[in-house]
């Protein structure tokens, strides 16, 4: 009997089909059986093994069984680029563009002329560079910053302004709408914007004239702001430089031949931008050292980076994800100009989207206070969030990091997008409801005379009513993520509200259309999200697959009931289970796994598959989250679902991958 299951998307799943007696049926990657149509093509589709979607029937008969349909035949499975079109066909990320949105983009111009940027403040003067990965196609944001010589910074950040071309209630404001964010699976990007947008006319691309919306902050030696402004400009960046790029200009020196060769000539090219990329690193310093005095917290990431030969058909290697000195210059920097989109949204009086994180509930916190006993570690009975700072740090540089960070991690709600401010605990954000009411009751004389205010310096300084300054600090509570708006649909939202008011004086969206956006885009990012951890997960399969019989080391990150989940070391973080049962180093007794599990908040009891060890045997210490394990061998893999197996035992037979499930 089949049934329904968690794993379901947009009433899609991808999978087999298969030969049970003399029928046929779909075979899901997480095992559920469906029932199909008897004919021709499910006979084929049972013996070639090829990979499919299938679609659940909408409205099913009153059977003991849930049927469907095939919708879509993929290709080969367990290779690349058919997995990664059907997790995108099941996660709605390749859908085409409309007619009506191909025929809008066809019509806009392919270059910037001056008729675009009437009344935008020309900056075209100012050495702006791009700062992104080696493969980025699209630029969404630009740079510059100076150091004057009372010991202050005047940065500037400069974001794409989409909302100058696609304007509310035209086919492609409905196509970003649906779609909501960009997606990456592997080498496929699936963008929510069509390239000629994305990649030329929006994009940031050196030498060319691009309308933007830019933040500018004048910052004092403590990270302090002394006075800030919001402006609709147009510029010219200078260079497109890679994180490798700027860390090489900043700090003159790479580490191997190759890039010796790469950056031949690189210092000469760009001596005119040197003061500003050194700038740029020293008032990024300031800005991180100032989150983390008001408890940002400092956490490192652990995920592996799989690396595809130019087709996408195979997995080449595994890499560490290894963040350039760079990458924290652009990270601080959208942090800084996100909290100014969020303060000034507040101060005037004007709905945006906020991108909130908060804390774990009591129930989340009373649980992983449960599971860090294991460790030695615990937490108050109410934590704040210093609590967590403080139990973050305590762990860092420790081989229990990785674990513990995890479980903090996913104790954790995950952020998301609304109307109300509630601030972002990851980056020290706190929320202040009274300054908020204070600041920002809608159409109040605080709101409107902050705004006439803000003009009014900015005309002082320009000639011109079109932007906002402000002067004095921000007050850290609010976050709008602002500063994506080529690949991110609330970005785009806040860009056009934001223009809207600053041009002509208009609010474009309510609370009420606001807060049901917000919840759209909340559910399409963590659908995206979903999406790109499904590939992961299998590309990490994938690898496996071609390494069966290599050694690896690792250290346990958590217990479950069916066994052990590794991280290895080399190559980095990828997950591997190691089954109970082949644990040969260390005996474990039935208890001594139960007693892991009820540490780790699982109660569930399993059953030992191996013979049980005498009682008297010499090492009866059970292993504990962070243990190091080494020498485990790859022994099998499995696509449905993604999984890699390990061993202890170094005279085990070699399991060849059929692409089933293996045999426990």
């Amino acid at each position: 009997m089949a049934e329904k299951h968690s794993g379901i998307v947009n009433n899609k799943i991808r999978g087999r089909v298969i030969v049970q007696g003399d029928r046929y049926f779909f075979e899901s990657k997480d095992s559920c059986i469906y029932d199909i149509k008897q004919d021709e093509v499910a006979k084929r589709l049972a013996y070639s093994g090829e990979l499919c979607i299938f679609e659940l029937d909408k409205t099913p008969k009153l059977s003991s069984s849930i049927s469907g349909r095939i919708t879509d035949i993929i290709g080969k499975e367990g290779d690349p680029i058919p997995e990664g079109l059907a997790i995108a066909s099941v996660h709605n990320l390749n859908v085409p563009f409309g007619k009506n949105a191909i025929q809008q983009t066809e019509d806009m111009p392919s270059s910037v002329a001056k008729a675009q940027w009437r009344g935008y403040r020309d900056l075209r003067d100012v050495d702006f560079v791009t700062i992104d990965p080696d493969t980025a196609k699209d630029f969404d944001d630009a740079v510059y910053a100076e150091k004057h010589d009372d010991g202050t910074y005047t940065l500037r950040v400069a974001i794409a302004n989409v909302a100058n071309y696609i304007h509310n209630g035209s086919p492609l404001y409905f196509e970003i709408l649906s779609r909501g964010t960009s997606s990456y699976l592997g080498n496929t990007v699936y963008p929510m914007l069509p390239e000629k947008i994305s990649n030329v006319l929006c994009s940031i691309n050196e030498g060319e004239d691009r309308v933007v919306m830019c933040t500018t902050a004048k910052i004092a030696p403590d990270g302090s702001i002394l006075e800030y402004s919001l402006e609709p400009a147009v510029i010219n960046s200078r260079h497109r430089l890679t994180y490798k790029d700027a860390d090489y200009i900043r700090f003159g020196h790479c580490d191997t031949v190759d890039d010796q060769s790469r950056f031949a000539g690189l210092a000469a090219r760009t001596a005119k931008v040197k003061p500003s990329i050194d700038a740029l690193f020293e008032v990024s310093d300031i800005l991180a050292r100032q989150r983390k005095e008001r408890g940002a917290l400092d956490v490192t990431s652990f995920k592996p980076h799989f690396v595809l030969d130019r087709s996408g058909e195979s997995v080449v290697s595994v890499e560490e994800e290894q963040a350039e000195a760079s990458t924290k210059v652009i990270e601080s920097t959208a942090i800084l100009t996100n909290e100014i989109s969020g303060e000034i949204a507040k101060k005037l009086g004007i709905p945006t989207m906020y991108r909130n994180h908060s804390l774990p509930d009591e129930m989340s916190a009373a649980i992983l206070s449960e599971r860090l006993a294991g460790f030695g570690l615990g937490l108050p009975h109410s934590p704040t969030g210093e609590s967590y700072i403080r139990l973050l740090r305590s762990v860092k540089g420790k081989n229990i990091e990785e674990p513990v960070t995890s479980l903090v991690l996913k104790s954790f709600k995950e952020a998301y997008y609304s109307h109300i401010n509630d601030g972002h605990f990851g980056l020290g954000i706190r929320a202040n409801d009274f300054y908020d009411a204070f600041m920002t009751k809608k159409g109040g004389h605080k709101a409107k005379g902050a705004a006439d205010d803000a003009r009014m310096r900015y005309f002082k300084e320009t000639g011109s009513y079109n932007g906002f300054k402000f002067e004095g600090d921000i007050s850290h509570t609010a976050y709008a993520y602002s500063t994506s708006p080529i690949r991110n649909a609330p970005s785009y939202i806040i860009q056009s509200q934001m223009l809207e008011y600053i041009m002509n004086g208009n609010i474009m969206y309510n609370e009420s259309s606001i807060a049901s956006l917000a919840m759209r885009f909340s559910e399409q990012e963590r659908n995206a999200a979903a999406a790109e951890k499904e590939y992961n997960a299998l590309l990490g399969s994938i690898w496996a697959r071609d390494h069966l019989g290599q050694f690896v080391g690792g250290r346990i990150v958590n217990f479950y009931p069916d066994g052990m989940l590794i991280k290895t070391d080399d190559p980095k973080n990828i997950s591997i289970t190691l089954p109970y049962d082949e644990v040969r180093s260390v005996r474990l007794t039935q208890s001594m796994i139960d007693s892991m599990l009820v540490k780790c908040g699982m109660r569930r009891k399993v059953q030992h598959k191996g013979q049980p060890p005498k009682k008297n045997h010499k090492n009866k210490c059970p292993l504990q989250l962070g243990d190091t394990l080494d020498d485990l061998m790859i022994y099998a893999t499995t696509t449905q679902p993604p999984r890699i197996y390990a061993t202890e035992d170094v005279h085990k037979e070699i399991i060849q991958d059929n692409s089933r499930e293996r045999d426990m």
